[in-house]
């Protein structure tokens, strides 16, 4: 049952750290039957060590997944703060980026996230977020 947990982990590497196709609804529910069926073993007269083992594994490899979502939303806070910044500026002098229908998407409409690199100091994003972040392996990078 916990095997099925581990190509997440895979992704996660992949990405650095990005969730990608992974429905938290569902992750949400499966994590609240894996704790109620722990919670139920606990309340047995004997403890089941294999279940509760698997039921604790499961537990461990789901709130991994749920930390690596709000930690990656916590390392590209500047970026996303830069990109609707960037955004409104360009909806107001009527310069708008957006995709309309029918047009093709190119390279500079997009926001380069993994760069890592922020722009300058506004208002509407708080100092902690226009900190350079770096997000891509830099290890790999190298090699």
């Amino acid at each position: 049952m916990a095997l099925g947990l581990l190509p997440p982990y895979r992704e996660l590497w992949k990405r650095g750290g990005e969730v990608v196709g992974i429905n938290f609804i569902f992750l949400g529910i499966d994590f609240m039957g894996a704790f109620f069926s722990l919670m139920a073993l606990v309340a047995q007269n004997t403890f089941d060590a294999l279940g509760g083992s698997l039921y604790i594994v499961c537990l461990a490899l789901e709130i991994g997944i749920f930390a690596s979502h709000w930690i990656f939303l916590f390392r590209t806070r500047g970026i996303r703060c830069r990109a609707i910044r960037d955004n409104e500026h360009a909806v107001g002098n009527g310069t708008s980026n957006t995709v309309q229908q029918g047009e093709v998407l190119t390279q500079s409409m997009v926001p380069d996230v993994e760069s890592g690199t922020i722009g300058k100091h506004d208002e509407k994003c708080p100092d902690f977020a226009l900190e350079k972040v770096n997000l891509a392996h830099e290890d790999s990078e190298l090699d």
